[in-house]
């Protein structure tokens, strides 16, 4: 009986992925989260530095900034592509 109602969750499981699992694979969402553990490591750094180190270094941030969510907007464009394509 276990081993039947096992088989069943997982077929259930296994046909519509979960929202986490979907969510771990997401190339956005690991961009997102490199994009913030740099930033923020960065800005703990700069916690040390002279004024004018961390006036340069929030100057490099805010210019990175739009090209990370650039390449993760492109990548929306490709992904809803892709799904448009399928229909």
């Amino acid at each position: 009986m276990w081993v039947y109602i096992s088989y069943e969750v997982n077929y259930m499981v296994s046909r519509k992925p979960s929202p986490i699992k979907s969510l771990l694979q997401s190339r956005k969402f690991w961009l997102y989260v490199l994009d913030a553990t740099v930033s923020l490591i960065t800005m703990g750094l700069t916690l040390y530095a002279s004024a004018e180190t961390q006036k340069f270094v929030l100057a490099v941030l805010a210019i990175l900034q739009p090209g990370v969510i650039m390449v993760i907007g492109s990548i929306t464009v490709q992904n809803v592509a892709e799904i448009r394509s399928r229909k």
